[in-house]
């Protein structure tokens, strides 16, 4: 059975890409994006990924984890390392 969010296209990864697997992903890049709420446009940093053209827009609490795993709060640190995502 196909999971309906396979049967459209995203910008962004979410958890049903992994088919249920744990993804470990190395981070390329780090890019502050204009996106609209619903109501107003916000910049939000989205992580991006040696593997996939697909990001992940980070919240406080995602972004606070990574700094925790990769052991820096210093975003430009963060290339290279590797993060483990479980859907």
């Amino acid at each position: 059975m196909t999971h309906w969010k396979k049967l459209f296209t995203y910008d962004y990864l979410s958890a049903e890409e992994f088919d249920g697997k744990d993804v470990t992903l190395t981070i390329k890049k780090i890019e502050i994006k204009e996106m609209f709420n619903g109501k107003t446009k916000e910049e939000n940093p989205v992580l991006y990924f040696e593997q996939t053209d697909k990001g992940i827009v980070l919240n406080r609490v995602n972004a606070k984890s990574i700094a925790r795993l990769l052991g820096t709060p210093d975003t430009d640190k963060w290339i290279g390392g590797e993060v483990t995502f479980f859907p």
